[in-house]
């Protein structure tokens, strides 16, 4: 800490993989699609009208969680570690 700030070393953090995939119109799409379900859920009074954007909401962020687990190649026990 330095200061009333947080300082990050940066090793740490070079060692998680990250990966690029050729296919990322997938993904972009969904998390677009996730980006403008939360705007309308944000201005939506009816509550039957939250109620099915929050599932669509859940819906979404799982399509995404599947890709990502196929990006990383998790395996099942992984996943089950990471959704506890």
């Amino acid at each position: 800490m330095q200061g009333n700030l947080y300082q990050v070393d940066k090793e740490p953090i070079l060692d998680i993989p990250i990966f690029d995939t050729p296919n990322k119109e997938p993904i972009i799409k969904l998390v677009d699609q996730l980006l403008a379900l939360n705007r309308e859920l944000q201005t939506v009074t009816l509550a039957d009208k939250a109620e099915q954007l929050k599932h669509r909401i859940e819906h979404t962020e799982s399509k995404i969680n599947e890709l990502v687990y196929q990006f990383y190649e998790l395996t099942v026990e992984e996943i089950r570690q990471i959704e506890q």
